[in-house]
């Protein structure tokens, strides 16, 4: 482009496009009309030409299918760049004078005239377009269709023999089978008086996941070249996926079969960009700051026996308290664990250590309690230490 165009308007290009050569439904970039930039968000990666330019594999052709060098590529692209208005004013397939108000796939199909082959499937689907356009005097158009539409006409006995399969009931558009599925656009199908109308509606296109591994994960999703931001719990129920296109998108898409979905979302998250963030913004990394706080905070104990009320003692290199004192500090701080087991865990992966203590004749073995099998008692007292 000679200039700055939105990403909406290059996609709906692009689309009209891929649906005019027969590749309806293949990716398109950008994926996103917008990108939820202040959350994070990064859009989808591009595998471009010329990558490594030193020593590239990939590389842009001209008209001969001859391999050009990048300087040749960039001079080759400034002579061919245009402007949307020029965009807009190029027409795709040829001059679409006919079904400009049914399915789109039929108005490409015919779009440069009567075609050879496949014959009998088009005339299928020209009569149900027939049926609904014209319900008085469909089998006349259909036979209308035939003579008109296809370079060499079908005998009429098989016209014959559609229109008797044809009168037994109302039949839906094969939008699923070639050669419509390659021309399909079932959102301006949707919007044609004769086109699938009220029938029920595809699954939007879905992809485009970014992740970013914050605890707890934050994910940015594509749903028909928008942009959502979903939870875990969001992209593994449906139900609360289309909650989420309600609130941030007001659409509704429909639910697919759970086996169906799974398979999508694991897809997605194979091919899924991936953003690392900051320690901070991982459950360990706050951890690690409240436990800083906790045992630098002008709560530290002034003598060891402090520690019963809950406060850390420093001694030395060494810090200890007791855990309920931590957990307590933590609760104030609104800051929430699983349980205490996964609260040890990362006391011991920061260089935490227990330490035993006895209380009558009954003694609590520091290995057996790393092994959690140490014994239940009443009024069991475990500290915990951080050497500097």
């Amino acid at each position: 482009m000679k200039d700055w165009v939105p990403a909406a308007n290059i996609r709906d290009y692009l689309t009209e496009m891929s649906i005019a050569l027969g590749f309806s439904g293949c990716e398109i970039f950008p994926k996103q009309d917008t990108i939820i930039a202040e959350r994070g968000d990064v859009g989808n990666f591009i595998n471009m030409p010329y990558f490594n330019a030193e020593m590239p594999q990939r590389y842009a052709f001209n008209a001969k299918c001859e391999a050009l060098e990048l300087d040749e590529f960039l001079d080759a692209v400034e002579e061919i760049r245009v402007t949307e208005s020029e965009l807009e004013g190029l027409r795709f397939s040829g001059k679409r004078k006919y079904f400009t108000d049914g399915p789109p796939c039929l108005e490409h199909l015919f779009a440069d005239g009567p075609i050879d082959t496949p014959r009998n499937t088009c005339m299928y689907q020209c009569g149900i377009y027939a049926k609904l356009s014209e319900p008085d005097n469909w089998k006349s158009k259909l036979e209308e269709f035939n003579r008109t539409l296809c370079t060499e006409p079908l005998p009429s006995h098989e016209v014959i023999n559609l229109g008797k399969s044809l009168d037994k009931k109302d039949w839906a558009y094969k939008c699923k089978e070639e050669p419509f599925k390659s021309y399909c656009d079932p959102t301006l199908c949707a919007s044609r008086k004769h086109g699938i109308g009220n029938e029920s509606p595809d699954m939007p296109s879905v992809g485009g996941l970014t992740i970013m591994l914050s605890e707890p994960r934050v994910y940015f999703m594509d749903v028909d070249g928008s942009r959502i931001q979903i939870s875990t719990e969001q992209l593994q129920n449906q139900v609360l996926w289309q909650r989420a296109c309600m609130e941030q998108m007001n659409i509704m898409p429909p639910t697919v079969k759970p086996q169906k979905w799974q398979v999508m979302i694991n897809l997605m998250m194979q091919s899924a960009t991936y953003l690392d963030v900051p320690e901070e913004a991982t459950i360990k990394g706050q951890f690690k700051d409240h436990l800083k706080s906790y045992c630098t905070s002008q709560i530290r104990a002034m003598a060891p026996e402090e520690l019963e009320m809950g406060k850390p003692w420093t001694d030395g290199n060494t810090t200890k308290f007791k855990l309920e004192g931590l957990i307590d500090f933590l609760h104030h701080r609104r800051f929430k664990v699983d349980n205490r087991g996964h609260l040890i865990q990362m006391i011991r992966d920061l260089g935490g250590d227990s330490v035993t203590r006895t209380f009558g004749d009954q003694t609590i073995p520091k290995a057996q309690f790393v092994a959690g099998t140490y014994p239940r008692l009443k009024k069991t007292k475990l500290n915990y230490q951080l050497r500097r």
